[in-house]
């Protein structure tokens, strides 16, 4: 299973990652990484996969337009990237699809909870990496039910999780890859300063994701993304 360490759009967070031989990165299109971070990428030889960041937009009511999306994605392209998806509206997200593979681009598509799995059904036969979404803050149990249901239906298929890196459903489900900002979540300090002390931290965050992947999913160790 492959890990994809997001939120370093930055340059310290993205020359912690590379000081410690880290290769797959996640940028948002919602975080606009400068020209500096994307030419890092370049010199540390990074394999960049693109978030539309249509939920941050979504969250604090704001929207993306797929135009300058598009325009962006072909500016730098991005090794892979997830389509522009519409936050509960299916319809509108499939629209945003079929319009960025006219422009002759080949965005991941995303499958979210709550949708009809019909849906999944169709997307399936048309493409071999699909992402599963809208499972951030759901309840254990729903993402469970939801997750067990995905891959009851679709078992050989290659999939990545937005934002799961949940241990236990790691181990549960064969996820294909996955994304993570967790080793850069805030941690337990008494000093509002940043110390040593936080940087110790995410070198631990992010070898126990390595050491997640390496134990998840074998299957898919041949890179295929």
């Amino acid at each position: 299973m492959h890990i994809y360490y997001g939120g370093c759009e930055y340059p310290k967070a993205l020359t912690q990652l590379h000081e410690l031989g880290i290769k797959t990165v996640m940028f948002s299109y919602a975080a606009k990484p400068s020209e500096r971070v994307w030419q890092m990428v370049k010199e540390f030889g990074m394999q960049v996969l693109l978030d539309s960041g249509a939920f941050s937009a979504w969250s604090v009511g704001k929207q993306i337009n797929i135009n300058d999306y598009a325009d962006y994605l072909f500016k730098y392209q991005p090794d892979k990237y997830f389509n522009l998806d519409v936050i509960g509206d299916p319809e509108e997200t499939a629209k945003n699809q079929i319009f960025l593979e006219s422009l002759g681009l080949t965005p991941i598509p995303v499958f979210h909870l709550g949708e009809p799995m019909e849906l999944l059904d169709n997307l399936v036969k048309r493409y071999g990496v699909i992402g599963l979404g809208g499972t951030v803050g759901k309840p254990h149990r729903q993402r469970t039910k939801w997750l067990s249901e995905v891959y009851s239906r679709h078992p050989n298929t290659m999939f990545h999780g937005l934002g799961i890196t949940n241990r236990t459903l790691l181990s549960a489900y064969p996820f294909y890859s996955v994304d993570s900002t967790w080793w850069l979540a805030k941690f337990k300090t008494k000093s509002p300063r940043v110390s040593m002390d936080q940087d110790v931290e995410r070198e631990h965050r992010i070898k126990s994701l390595l050491m997640m992947a390496d134990k998840s999913c074998p299957k898919y160790q041949i890179s295929l993304f």
